[in-house]
């Protein structure tokens, strides 16, 4: 059924589903109750965990789909180090959380996610015998992967300036576990 799909359909499908699916993942904590938020939250209000969760689910899933393509198809994947940055980054971002964050979590996700950026760009911009369907593949990626980084950026400023580091990294949930 999918090797019927033009080069790059079934990514775009998968990163839809994917960035649907992070927020709904996310949204449970480890005793399985619900937390409360609507779009406005997940795009201004969601706390620093949140939004590292839903980077490192939609990571997680492409770094396993490169690492599928570098395995089995033998054709070299650069997503298998740039998705392993971010990962790190979002373990080391969460190992942090709740005791201790310094900006230097943020910068390890920003950087993260511009090296996943520009890995999208570099096949989009410098591989022009690509089919058009996996070129805009290519585009929207880079194009969600800058958002992203500047979506966990903004996260950490409005989190990070608000003076209490540990408490407003968390939403409630969390903060009654910590």
């Amino acid at each position: 059924m999918f090797e019927n799909m033009p080069p790059g359909i079934l990514a775009i499908i998968v990163l839809a589903l994917a960035t649907i699916g992070g927020p709904f993942y996310s949204a449970f904590d480890e005793r399985g109750s619900r937390r409360r938020y609507d779009i406005v939250w997940i795009v201004r209000d969601s706390p620093v965990l949140f939004r590292v969760r839903c980077t490192a689910n939609v990571a997680a899933i492409f770094w396993l789909w490169a690492a599928w393509n570098v395995v089995t198809k033998k054709v070299p994947d650069l997503g298998i180090i740039s998705f392993a940055t971010v990962l790190v980054a979002c373990g080391f971002t969460m190992k942090g959380l709740p005791s201790s964050i310094t900006p230097k979590y943020k910068y390890g996700m920003v950087v993260s996610t511009t090296l996943v950026t520009a890995n999208y760009l570099f096949g989009l911009l410098c591989i022009p015998s690509l089919p058009i369907t996996l070129r805009v593949y290519l585009g929207i990626g880079a194009f969600y992967w800058a958002l992203n980084g500047i979506w966990n950026w903004h996260g950490f400023n409005r989190q990070l300036g608000s003076g209490d580091e540990t408490s407003s990294l968390l939403d409630d949930n969390d903060r009654e576990q910590a």
